[in-house]
C-alpha cells in the first residue's frame, strides 16, 4: 500500500480493510474531496472500480452488485450534496436487506459551521436507513488511531447486511503530493488485522410452536415472497413442501419458483386467486418466507383469515395486514429443516386441486401466447421469462413489469434468477441496478417500462460507458399505465396529463444517447429472435410498442382465458 501523504494513508487503510473484509467492487463518483479515496480504490489490486458521475445511478449500480453477489459493494462520493443522491438506493438496500457500504468524503471539522463551500452536516445523513454509521474522523498519524480505523471499517463491512455508512473527513493535500510520514507508520497501518467476527443470532428452532399450529389442519400452504439471497432456502422450502405434500406459492422474485420441477411449486396462483373457484382453495394455515408480497391479490390471500406464521431472518416484521399470529426469527432454511419431519397430515385433494388449476392456467397462457399476432404486455412477460437462457438473471422493474412477470411467467426455466428492487418498490435506479447485476458477470436481461427507463436514463448511459452488457426490454406503453388499474383510471379528464404522463420520447434516440443497439420487434417470433441476438453481448434496447389505452383490456383478456381454464377444471 503506497501512501504519499497522511490523507492517502488514511484513505488507503479504509479501502484496504474493506477489501480484506470481502468488498470487491467500488463505484466511484468524481470529486475533489474524495480524491484520496478514489485513488486508493483505483490503486488496490483487489478492488474493481466502476466510475459513474451520476451519484444516484452509482448507488443503484452498487446496490445491484450487492443484490446479485450477496457481498457488499462500496460507493464513494465527495462532500456536500453528493451523498444526498445516494438516499433512494440506501433506502432500497435497507428495506430489502442488500449489503452496501457507503463512503462519503467530508470537509474536516474546522470547515464546518462557518459557511465553507460544499460543506453540509453529513452526520447520520441517512437517518434510520443504516445498520451502522461511523464518522472516522480526520486523519491522525498515530499507530493506535490507524488500528482503531481498521477495526471500525472492519465492523462496518461485517455489519453491512443492509447499509453501513462511513463518513470520512479529509484535509488538504487532496492530490497525491509527497510528504514525509513518521517512521514505521506504514507498517503499523498494514500489519494490524482486526478480528473478523460476525454477530450471529443463535436460536433454538422450536418446531413445537409450529406443530401446534399445523397439527390437524388439512389446508396448509407455503408462500415464498421476494428474496435475493442464493443460499439453501429454495431447496429447503421445496423439500418441505414435497415432504408435507402442500402447495408452495412462489413469487417470480422469490428464488424458489425456478428450480426442482418435482416440487409442488405453484406459479400461476395470481390467476387462480382471481377466480370464484379460489374460495375452495382458501388455506387454514400459511407459512410465509421472504419479504413483502408483490400484488394486492396475494396480500389479500395472506389477510384472508388463515393462521399466518412469518419467518423473519433479520427480526423485522413484514406484515402490513397484521395477519401474522406468530413471527419466528432466524435462518429460514434451518427453520425448514427443523419442520420437515413434523407429522403433518394434510388433505391430498388440496394440493391436487392447486396443481390442477396451475397446470390448466399454464396451458391456457401458452395457448394465448401462441395466438398473439402482435405483442401485448402479458405476452412479453411470458416470452422474456422463457427465452432468457437458464443460468441468466432477469431483473424486473416495479409497477406493471413485476406484476406481469409474477402473473404470467411459468416455472419451466429451471435455473433462471429473478431479481427486483422490492424493498421500497420504487422505480429509482432500476437500470443502474441491472447494470450492477451485470457487473458481477451475470448475463442479464432487464424488463422495464418506458417511464422507469427514462427515470434512470443516466444509468443507461453510464452503464454502457463501463463496457457492460445488458438487454433492456422496454414496454413502451405511453407512461405510467399501472394507474389505469386503479380507481383514478376511471376519470379520464386528467388521467393522461397528470397520471400516465406519456413521455413522448423516441426510444431510438434513447438508445443512440447510450450508443446502444435499438430493436423493435412486433411479434412473438421477432421478440424471441431479437433477444437471442441481443444476448450475445453489448447494450441493447429492445422496444415493445403497445397501445397504452388498451392495457386494461389486454390484461382482462388474458385473465379471462385463465379463468375459463380454472372454471373448466
Amino acid at each position: 500500500m503506497r501512501a504519499p501523504n497522511s490523507q492517502y494513508l488514511w484513505a488507503g487503510v479504509i479501502v484496504d480493510e474493506l477489501a480484506r473484509s470481502g468488498v470487491r467492487h467500488a463505484v466511484i463518483c468524481p470529486g475533489s474531496r474524495s480524491a484520496p479515496l478514489a485513488v486508493a480504490c483505483g490503486s488496490h489490486g483487489g478492488i474493481r472500480c466502476w466510475p459513474v458521475p451520476d451519484e444516484r445511478s452509482a448507488a443503484f449500480l452498487a446496490l445491484g452488485i450487492g443484490k446479485a453477489s450477496g457481498s457488499p459493494a462500496m460507493v464513494v462520493c465527495t462532500s456536500g450534496t453528493a451523498g444526498a443522491h445516494f438516499l433512494p438506493a440506501v433506502m432500497e438496500a435497507h428495506l430489502s436487506d442488500v449489503p452496501l457500504v457507503v463512503v462519503t468524503a467530508d470537509r474536516p471539522p474546522e470547515l464546518h459551521g462557518f459557511g465553507a463551500s460544499q460543506t453540509v452536516d453529513q452526520q447520520h445523513l441517512y437517518g434510520r436507513y443504516t445498520r451502522f454509521f461511523a464518522d472516522v474522523g480526520a486523519p491522525v498519524m498515530d499507530a493506535g488511531a490507524l488500528r482503531h480505523l481498521r477495526a471500525t471499517v472492519s465492523r462496518a463491512a461485517h455489519l453491512s447486511r443492509g447499509v453501513a455508512h462511513l463518513n470520512v473527513p479529509l484535509r488538504e493535500p487532496l492530490a497525491p503530493t509527497e510528504e514525509s510520514l513518521p517512521a514505521g507508520l506504514l507498517d503499523a497501518a498494514t500489519q494490524f488485522t482486526p478480528p473478523h467476527t460476525l454477530t450471529t443470532r443463535h436460536h433454538v428452532m422450536d418446531a413445537g410452536r409450529v406443530a401446534d399450529i399445523v397439527t390437524g389442519r388439512g389446508r396448509i400452504l407455503l408462500l415464498a415472497a421476494p428474496r435475493d439471497a442464493q443460499d439453501g432456502l429454495p431447496d429447503a422450502l421445496r423439500t418441505l413442501a414435497a415432504r408435507w405434500n402442500v402447495p408452495l406459492l412462489a413469487e417470480a422474485a422469490s428464488g424458489v419458483r425456478h428450480g426442482d420441477s418435482a416440487a409442488p411449486v405453484i406459479a400461476h396462483y395470481e390467476a387462480v386467486l382471481r377466480c370464484p373457484a379460489a374460495k375452495t382453495l382458501a388455506p387454514e394455515v400459511i407459512l410465509k418466507f421472504g419479504g413483502r408480497v408483490t400484488t394486492r391479490v396475494l396480500q389479500g390471500l395472506v389477510d384472508s383469515g388463515a393462521t399466518v406464521v412469518n419467518f423473519s431472518e433479520n427480526g423485522e416484521v413484514v406484515d402490513p395486514g397484521h395477519a401474522a399470529s406468530l413471527v419466528l426469527e432466524g435462518d429460514p432454511a434451518a427453520w425448514c429443516r427443523s419442520l420437515v419431519d413434523l407429522p403433518v397430515r394434510v388433505s391430498p385433494e388440496y394440493l391436487a386441486r392447486w396443481r390442477e388449476c396451475d397446470l390448466r392456467v399454464s396451458a391456457a397462457l401458452d395457448e394465448q401466447t401462441g395466438r398473439e399476432e402482435t405483442l401485448t404486455e402479458p405476452a412479453v412477460a411470458r416470452i422474456v421469462s422463457s427465452v432468457t437462457p437458464e443460468g441468466s438473471t432477469l431483473f424486473v422493474s416495479s409497477s406493471m413489469p413485476i406484476r406481469d412477470l409474477d402473473a404470467f411467467s411459468s416455472s419451466r426455466n429451471s435455473s433462471l434468477r429473478v431479481l427486483a428492487n422490492r424493498g421500497a418498490a420504487g422505480i429509482d435506479g432500476i437500470v443502474s441496478s441491472a447494470f450492477g447485476v451485470a457487473a458481477t458477470g451475470a448475463r442479464t436481461v432487464l424488463l422495464t417500462g418506458d417511464t422507469t427507463l427514462l427515470h434512470d436514463l443516466g444509468g443507461l448511459v453510464w452503464g454502457a460507458r463501463l463496457g457492460l452488457s445488458l438487454v433492456v426490454v422496454v414496454i413502451n406503453n405511453g407512461g405510467g399505465r399501472i394507474f389505469s388499474f386503479l380507481p383514478i383510471g376511471r376519470f379520464p379528464e386528467h388521467f393522461e396529463s397528470l397520471f400516465a404522463m406519456p413521455p413522448g420520447v423516441s426510444m431510438v434516440d434513447v438508445a443512440r444517447v447510450a450508443s446502444a443497439r435499438h430493436h423493435q420487434p412486433t411479434t412473438p417470433a421477432e421478440l424471441t429472435a431479437c433477444m437471442r441476438e441481443a444476448l450475445e453481448g453489448g447494450v441493447h434496447v429492445v422496444e415493445i410498442v403497445v397501445d397504452g389505452a388498451q392495457t386494461v383490456a389486454q390484461h382482462e383478456h388474458w385473465w379471462a382465458a385463465a379463468r375459463a381454464a380454472v372454471e373448466g377444471a
